[in-house]
């Protein structure tokens, strides 16, 4: 008996001291700003709603694009993109390098979003 509690008692020592929990260490929070633009460009060359797709497929693989939406009928093509990530020149040769031709720009607006 004598032996087997001289091999059980380092045991016992032995895992209740690994049983303490060490602290997590704390993340830092960081508040992230993101610009929110909306821009509407007239987009020639789209003549059906695979156009509308190609477009809206290449533009919305860009970093930062939250939203697309092209408009064969109208020739329009409505991008909201955090102009951190993306700007305006990236948007324009993603729809130009698929053949398409950006003729102008109709409208844009600018959002600031705070995500904590």
């Amino acid at each position: 008996m004598k032996r087997i509690s001289f091999f059980l008692l380092p045991l016992l020592i032995l895992f209740s001291c690994n049983t303490v929990q060490k602290p997590e260490p704390q993340q830092e929070e960081t508040a992230t700003v993101e610009f929110i633009r909306t821009v509407t460009l007239n987009v020639e060359g789209m003549h059906c709603t695979g156009c509308e797709n190609t477009i809206t497929k290449s533009v919305g693989e860009l970093p930062g694009v939250k939203d697309v939406t092209a408009s064969h009928t109208d020739g329009l093509t409505t991008v909201v993109f955090d102009t951190v990530q993306s700007d305006l020149p990236a948007i324009k040769a993603a729809i130009e390098s698929k053949g398409y031709t950006v003729t102008g720009l109709m409208e844009m607006a600018t959002d600031t979003l705070s995500n904590p």
